[in-house]
């Protein structure tokens, strides 16, 4: 997770710090819609360590508009280790977040529509790979 810095040499609320996921909920979550990796890896990390989900959630899969939300407020924006790490290089204005708790999001993952059903053969290819899984 990324946070803003106000200004270049100060630190944000949070970071600098192992924190809990009951720690970030009063702060605004920048957020892959419901259902993505990112979101559902979040959610079930929350529930798991039995907290609520963030309430104070702005639905956007762009990374663009996640930074641009995110360096304008004190919102926190969930990413994979390697984004946050990348961006936190190339920009001082934000600073990783390391929870105590693990937010862990599959290697992989069968995106399938979601109003229809596959055609029987290629449900049959998803049973196999996932079954040799």
């Amino acid at each position: 997770m990324i946070r803003s810095c106000p200004l270049p040499e100060s630190t944000p609320p949070l970071a600098g710090r192992s924190v809990s996921l009951a720690e970030t909920l009063p702060y605004e979550f920048v957020i892959q819609e419901s259902g993505l990796p990112i979101r559902t890896a979040l959610e079930n990390a929350f529930l798991a360590n039995r907290r609520t989900t963030p309430r104070r959630v702005t639905n956007s899969s762009s990374l663009l508009v996640a930074l641009s939300v995110v360096m304008g407020s004190e919102a926190i924006a969930p990413l994979t280790r390697e984004v946050a790490q990348l961006l936190t290089r190339t920009s001082p204005g934000l600073a990783i977040l390391n929870t105590q708790e693990t937010v862990t999001v599959p290697p992989f993952l069968v995106l399938c529509p979601r109003h229809r059903e596959l055609a029987p053969v290629a449900q049959k290819l998803l049973d196999e790979v996932l079954r040799r899984l």
